[in-house]
């Protein structure tokens, strides 16, 4: 009989905590993802989903327990294997969708061609409007593309947002 191990897992948080002075956000989390899985942290608000996002793109560091992406420490997003759409953010709103995309393109290492990324994401018909024109479901999906405009092994987004 032949038995194969089970894929390292993308995310594992083991035994987690993570406190704001006396408030706990996140108490004792473990979990573990593996590669195709799709998981929504939902909870009311203050239930520690940010903290816990936080933690796993090494934006913060747990107080304790184990906090892994990809087997190793959370660098993952410096290294450009990750993206992230975090809650807060804005767009700069004097340019163009377009020029927007090509200068997130440029910022990474291994980005998709600019016309690949505005087809893939259904704005090529507006690739050449300015940013500050556009509706909020747009701006939604035009922050969820920094996201998605190179090769990336895991892309985490906050629950509120309806890009797709």
């Amino acid at each position: 009989m032949t038995t194969t191990a089970a894929p390292t897992p993308v995310v594992s948080f083991e035994n987690v905590h993570k406190s704001y002075g006396a408030v706990r956000a996140v108490s004792d989390l473990s979990l573990m993802l593996h590669p195709g899985e799709t998981v929504a942290l939902l909870g009311p608000n203050g239930a520690g989903k940010s903290s816990t996002l936080d933690l796993l793109l090494g934006l913060r560091p747990a107080d304790s327990g184990s906090v892994k992406l990809f087997g190793t420490t959370p660098q993952a997003v410096a290294a450009g294997r990750v993206g992230a759409m975090l809650q807060s953010g804005g767009l700069m709103e004097e340019v163009k969708v377009r020029e927007l995309v090509q200068l997130a393109c440029a910022l990474h290492p291994k980005p998709y061609p600019v016309a690949d990324v505005l087809a893939q994401a259904g704005i090529g018909q507006i690739a050449d409007r300015m940013v500050n024109k556009l509706s909020g479901g747009l701006v939604q999906k035009a922050l969820a593309l920094s996201c998605c405009l190179a090769r990336r092994k895991a892309i985490f987004t906050p629950a509120r947002s309806q890009a797709r």
